[in-house]
């Protein structure tokens, strides 16, 4: 597969993406490539379906009657309707995931 080279722009807007995953600190070697790009947008993705999967999730609480358990039900109802953003804990799942794939095609390996 050939790839285009990004703008200065693109690489610019590529880098604050990597580095509010990984850090400053990680990323200053990496190159700013369509390779990367690709290995971004698979990770933003899986990230997208795990905070869809976890609006179904029910929140912990007590739930002492039928009505407890309906009014769960509406607040996954709403959280699902309203698409909010991503939970963070599907954020540090897709930056775990993906690091060393993001790190080898940013090496240029």
């Amino acid at each position: 597969m050939t790839f285009m080279a990004l703008t200065d722009t693109e690489q610019h807007d590529l880098r604050v993406i990597v580095e509010a995953f990984w850090g400053k600190h990680e990323t200053a070697n990496w190159e700013m490539n369509e390779e990367l790009v690709a290995v971004i947008s698979k990770m933003i993705s899986e990230v997208k379906s795990c905070s869809q999967a976890m609006d179904l999730v029910p929140r912990p609480g007590v739930y002492l009657n039928p009505k407890d358990v309906q009014r769960e039900l509406r607040k996954m109802a709403r959280r699902v309707k309203e698409k909010g953003s991503s939970y963070w804990v599907c954020m540090l799942m897709g930056a775990t995931n993906w690091k060393t794939e993001a790190a080898r095609v940013a090496q240029g390996l």
